[in-house]
């Protein structure tokens, strides 16, 4: 099955600096071969999305496919991710994505 999974995320960069960042994440999902991989949100506030479609048996497998694409395109990228809630990111360097939201559906509905 086909799975389009959103994760929503909130990125502590001035605007100026969060656009060029997010423009490299989204290449380097896309050099990872992820598809309909995609970016959108708030640079004024950092509140941003990033989805993509996964095949997967499962809607919990699709978001595990997800959350290891996307948290390797972000760590590719020079930024870091939270390795579980609230936890502290994996590096010290680089900007901090934040999960705030993970939804998932079926491709195409």
């Amino acid at each position: 099955m086909r799975y389009t999974v959103t994760q929503g995320f909130h990125v502590g960069l001035a605007h100026d600096e969060l656009e060029p960042h997010l423009d490299s994440v989204l290449e380097t999902l896309m050099e990872l071969g992820a598809e309909d991989a995609d970016i959108g949100g708030s640079l004024a506030s950092g509140e941003i999305e990033i989805s993509l479609t996964v095949d997967a048996g499962s809607l919990r497998d699709a978001q595990k496919t997800a959350d290891d694409v996307i948290a390797e395109a972000i760590r590719l990228a020079g930024g870091t991710t939270a390795e579980g809630n609230g936890a502290a990111p994996t590096r010290s360097q680089g900007p901090s994505f934040d999960l705030r939201s993970v939804a998932a559906e079926l491709a195409g509905t």
